[in-house]
């Protein structure tokens, strides 16, 4: 689906703000990072690891998503793309069984792999995040909230370690 220039390696602006969103990081209690295999969200991870001095896991259904696959309802994709969604699912259950133990998880993947992971946790329609934003080296933040046993989304595309400019992007 993705061609070797899609996964190609972090420019040096995109290490300067990996090496930011490192930093912040850096003051949260992150327990355990995830990462897609794809190079750029590989070498992000990398640079957060190596600040944090915690290990890192490299998950294949964490890679990126065809934008246009998720335009189109699920009963729509091929056999290959459903078993990709259901390994990303079971991924995600996975490192959410201990909810309550109130543990920082990291998970550094791509724009539509984070949608996806919205989409799972707020269970809603993946259609519904087409509209959402993803900028590069951004936070989004899912959360348990044990007294009413659901998941919370408390941010998304947060990337002012990034820029001193509320709502400053590159196109």
């Amino acid at each position: 689906h993705f061609s070797e220039e899609d996964n190609g390696p972090l420019t040096s602006e995109g290490k300067r703000q990996s090496s930011l969103l490192a930093k912040r990081l850096s003051q949260i209690g992150i327990k355990k990072i995830y990462s897609s295999p794809m190079k750029r969200a590989k070498e992000t991870a990398e640079i957060i690891q190596k600040r944090l001095k915690i290990q890192l896991k490299i998950v294949p259904s964490l890679s990126e998503w065809d934008s246009a696959l998720l335009k189109k309802e699920e009963h729509l994709w091929s056999m290959e793309e459903k078993g990709k969604l259901r390994e990303m699912k079971k991924f995600l259950e996975d490192i959410s069984k201990h909810k309550n133990k109130k543990e920082t998880i990291l998970i550094v993947a791509h724009g539509q792999t984070n949608k996806l992971i919205i989409s799972h946790y707020l269970k809603i329609s993946h259609i519904k995040t087409i509209c959402f934003r993803q900028s590069n080296t951004c936070i989004n933040v899912v959360k348990w909230n044990q007294k009413f046993k659901n998941w919370r989304l408390l941010l998304m595309n947060e990337a002012s370690h990034v820029s001193d400019k509320l709502g400053d992007e590159k196109p």
